[in-house]
């Protein structure tokens, strides 16, 4: 399949746009303010580098999940900028290119092509890489990666909870707090309670999201813990923000505390809280 740089013929696209269009902006950020519907226009008008036919179509003529995914990878590996139409047009076959995406995500292959194999299974609801996404967190993949993962996890985090359970005690800390932030979705359990409780108190610098781990968890044995964290001088603004919301969530009121400009994340968002 020929690689197309869609982005480079937009942006011979709408400079010829403007050109014959000046008149309908008096201003610079009223141009830019139109660019979405520029680009529909784009997507919309036969192009002659593409034998007359719309951008939007251009991928539709193409049905081959095999040719289709390798396509993925050879716009990257040439450095082109992926064209969103290529990606609809893969995700609109469903299963038919699950098995090709699949192999995207072997260590093999690019973290941009993995990155984009994990959103593309996400789009078409298949659940064969869970595991090997839980096993990337045990192992302690790459953080982008695991954030894309579990995006996919948190969809079917309840079918899943004895392996994510299982997976909790061989995780390092990172994978610990990611695993945490699924199973505190499902229900109150005492392995989950117990490994929130440990890293909040072991891990400062992350309390604000594990704080919120813990209110959604929804167990008020944590109350004396998180109390004693709001009220600790050296707990910042913004960490006691999100402490005091998981103390509300189980239905305690936190110790009140000051703050003053000593504290930058006060001075940013004193007023949004």
């Amino acid at each position: 399949m020929k690689l197309i740089d869609f982005d480079k013929h937009f942006a011979d696209f709408w400079v010829e746009y403007l050109h014959s269009h000046m008149d309908d902006y008096e201003y610079l950020d009223q141009f830019e303010n139109d660019m979405g519907h520029i680009y529909e226009v784009f997507l919309e008008t036969p192009a002659d580098w593409i034998d007359n036919k719309k951008p939007c179509e251009y991928f539709d003529s193409f049905s081959n999940p095999e040719e289709l995914v390798k396509t993925i990878s050879d716009y990257i590996r040439e450095d082109i900028p992926l064209p969103e139409m290529l990606l609809s047009r893969i995700a609109s076959l469903e299963k038919a290119t699950e098995e090709q995406l699949l192999k995207l995500l072997s260590s093999d292959h690019s973290m941009h092509e993995r990155m984009v194999a994990v959103t593309l299974l996400r789009e078409i609801g298949s659940d064969k890489p869970l595991k090997t996404y839980i096993d990337w967190i045990v192992k302690g993949e790459a953080r982008e990666l695991i954030d894309n993962a579990l995006e996919s996890l948190e969809q079917f985090a309840e079918s899943l909870e004895s392996e994510l359970l299982t997976a909790l005690p061989k995780a390092q800390d990172d994978g610990k707090q990611a695993l945490l932030s699924l199973l505190s979705r499902i229900g109150q359990s005492e392995e989950v309670y117990s490994a929130l409780l440990d890293l909040f108190e072991r891990l400062p610098k992350h309390r604000a999201e594990l704080s919120s781990y813990i209110g959604r968890l929804g167990d008020d044995r944590a109350l004396p813990v998180l109390m004693d964290a709001a009220a600790d001088e050296n707990t910042g603004y913004l960490d006691y923000i999100e402490i005091r919301n998981a103390i509300e969530e189980l239905g305690g009121e936190a110790p009140k505390r000051s703050f003053d400009e000593s504290d930058p994340a006060y001075s940013i968002f004193k007023d949004e809280a």
